[in-house]
């Protein structure tokens, strides 16, 4: 048996459809783009 080892894009792209993981994911971008707007 032979594994296969699966990038990062990957896993994100199955993950995006959890409802859980995609309102996670968009939570941390608005933080992370208001951090970045406040530190400019």
């Amino acid at each position: 048996m032979t594994t296969r080892y699966r990038t990062l894009s990957e896993i994100h792209a199955e993950s995006m459809s959890a409802p859980e993981y995609r309102a996670a994911y968009e939570v941390e971008n608005d933080a992370e783009a208001l951090r970045e707007t406040l530190a400019a």
